[in-house]
């Protein structure tokens, strides 16, 4: 069976403007961490690649690896055209954490809503849904 335990952040972003947010899993501290549009499954779909403690920039995406678990997804400026899903995972030898980027372009305000749960072969699965309101 499989069981989910789940809890929101919200975080608030305008286009046109600088978006972060963090991902995060206490075992990643030594592992390699992606950025990647959905699917996700083939080598082109990565957006950016960051080493541990390290910091990668590709054109208006950056990553920041702070060698604890934990690290930073910026799009410097959020753009309408950002609309995709995608998923910010880390590398390990049995599952992977993901978050998924959800962008709806309806209006200028968009607001992110994360949920983290625990899924049968998925380890701490994170969610992140973008609404314009």
């Amino acid at each position: 069976s499989s069981f989910a335990f789940l809890y929101e952040i919200n975080i608030e972003g305008f286009e046109g403007e600088q978006t972060s947010f963090l991902c995060s899993h206490k075992l990643a501290s030594s592992r390699k961490k992606y950025f990647c549009k959905d699917p996700c499954n083939k080598d082109e779909d990565i957006l950016a690649r960051v080493e541990p403690g390290g910091r990668t920039v590709k054109g208006r995406l950056s990553l920041k690896d702070f060698g604890d678990g934990v690290f930073s997804v910026t799009f410097n400026p959020l753009q309408l055209s950002d609309t995709h899903l995608y998923y910010c995972a880390v590398e390990r030898l049995v599952s992977t954490m993901q978050t998924f980027l959800s962008i709806n372009p309806k209006q200028k305000h968009i607001k992110h809503h994360t949920t983290r749960g625990f899924y049968a072969h998925i380890s701490n699965f994170c969610f992140l849904f973008l609404t314009l309101t």
